[in-house]
């Protein structure tokens, strides 16, 4: 799924720069930025997908994450600015701050995941805060 993203994505990268090669003004800097934002947000998405593959799923730790991962995904459109997903990780930091330490080797290694994959989202997210505060914050 993530190779078809990519393909994807390196198409519209192509299909955009070309277009913009056939403008009199650079009018495409917007569609360039937005995709070339998509394209690492995907390569994120492969760094974490390791990860994901090794996470005990039952631990509420997870659960956790996993609420968060499936609200990005109805929250991250164009026109979203994601501040507001990097408060509910700002809020989950807390929340896993506050649990009782792991008590054996696997809950720390899960807990450790847990953590990375957290900023990873977190790093994830800021780009589409950054492109976000670029074209529409000005406005």
């Amino acid at each position: 799924m993530l190779i078809d993203l990519e393909s994807e994505v390196e198409s519209a990268i192509k299909l955009v720069y070309k277009e913009q090669h056939n403008q009199l003004f650079n009018l495409t800097n917007y569609q360039v930025h937005y995709f070339e934002m998509r394209r690492n947000q995907n390569n994120l998405l492969k760094q974490m997908t390791p990860k994901l593959e090794k996470l005990n799923l039952k631990s509420k730790e997870s659960k956790l994450l996993g609420e968060l991962f499936h609200e990005t995904g109805h929250q991250l459109s164009e026109k979203n600015s994601g501040k507001s997903l990097i408060d509910q990780i700002e809020e989950l930091l807390e929340t896993y701050r506050s649990r009782e330490l792991p008590k054996t080797r696997e809950e720390f290694e899960q807990r450790a995941l847990l953590y990375q994959l957290l900023h990873e989202l977190e790093r994830f997210i800021e780009l589409k805060v950054d492109f976000y505060g670029y074209y529409f914050e000005s406005e």
